[in-house]
């Protein structure tokens, strides 16, 4: 038990205080969109077969752009996101300034953040630092969607309702878009 909440406060946890495991990692502030597909195969084959054929497609997709203004994104694949039977799952992390942010951001807080449940469990009361952007997590994506999203979700600031799975804003809390106007009708 102690070793993993060694892990969760030294790296899953807003820094209180410098940590010596800390001092190895670098971290950089998102400043444009990141689109990571779970990939994790040995985990679920669905995702090891989906991730990397969702991650190509973006990659496609962007490229393939015509006319302006042009959409930049990073493009990754990454571990466990959860929930295989939505393979496959995309998260797309969005800078700060994006303008699908800010409008998260205002939106009303769905439940208490998660991030702060393990704050608490692990011994620290309040967030410090809150994150540079927001998340928008996507389930059951297939790689034909590649370009619906990056023209509905990056360009027109609509989140796929079909899609989705989940909104969290820059503070670490679940966001309800019922009411915002920013859900698809698709």
């Amino acid at each position: 038990m102690d070793e993993l909440k060694s892990f969760v406060t030294s790296f899953l946890l807003p820094p209180s205080s410098p940590h010596p495991d800390r001092s190895s990692f670098v971290t950089n502030k998102i400043t444009k969109p990141m689109i990571l597909a779970c990939s994790h195969g040995s985990r679920d084959e669905r995702c090891g077969i989906l991730g990397p054929a969702i991650a190509k497609s973006f990659e496609e997709a962007l490229s393939r752009q015509i006319g302006t203004p042009k959409v930049e994104a990073i493009i990754g694949e990454i571990s466990h996101i959860g929930g295989h039977k939505f393979a496959g799952n995309i998260i797309i992390h969005l800078p700060a300034d994006h303008d699908l942010s800010k409008i998260i951001n205002d939106a009303p807080v769905a439940s208490s953040s998660p991030i702060a449940g393990l704050m608490k469990a692990f011994g620290r009361a309040d967030i410090s630092k809150p994150a540079d952007g927001v998340a928008i997590w996507y389930g059951r994506v297939m790689p034909y969607h590649a370009e619906g999203i990056i023209e509905m979700t990056l360009k027109n600031r609509k989140v796929i309702r079909d899609l989705l799975r989940g909104v969290v804003n820059s503070n670490g809390e679940l966001v309800d878009l019922r009411s915002t106007g920013l859900l698809s009708a698709s």
